[in-house]
């Protein structure tokens, strides 16, 4: 019996697993991070503000797969999408934040990672790597921001 239950369990972390892909190996920081968001409701004044500081941190690659700490992140003023988006989650600290990696456009060869944040009756994309402001994704042209994994509280 208790080989039959370590069995299912292993199947179904595999299973998990293939559903982030070769991300999940890499998602630590994303899950503790996304894990202690509260539910403070971000105001967009305040998320606009923290995106323009996001956007003048310099873009370094670090890592090709993990997020840096935001700490991290903030202390050296610097990081890749991965990092810029994972700092910036943490700053806006609202739970309805989604940590998102896919292509910024269908035909890129490259993934990038930005937030998804709905807020005011819309999602916005919040990619601060190449945007100082939030972007309303239903008026996005067809092909930008498609997601391929994603991460929220509790995931």
């Amino acid at each position: 019996m208790l080989a039959l239950c370590c069995l299912l369990a292993a199947q179904e972390i595999n299973a998990a697993s293939n559903r982030r892909g070769g991300y999940e190996a890499y998602a630590r920081p994303i899950r503790s991070v996304m894990n202690r968001l509260s539910n403070d409701d971000a105001d967009y004044g305040r998320v606009c503000d923290l995106m323009r500081q996001g956007r003048q941190f310099r873009y370094r690659m670090h890592h090709p797969y993990q997020a840096r700490s935001p700490e991290i992140t903030e202390a050296q003023r610097e990081g890749c999408c991965k990092d810029k988006s994972l700092w910036l989650a943490s700053r806006i600290n609202d739970d309805s934040l989604q940590y998102v990696i896919g292509r910024a456009r269908r035909s890129s060869n490259m993934k990038h990672a930005w937030l998804q944040w709905k807020s005011g009756g819309h999602t916005w994309v919040l990619d601060c790597t190449n945007y100082s402001r939030p972007l309303r994704k239903d008026l996005l042209p067809p092909g930008q921001y498609v997601s391929m994994y994603q991460w929220s509280k509790g995931e």
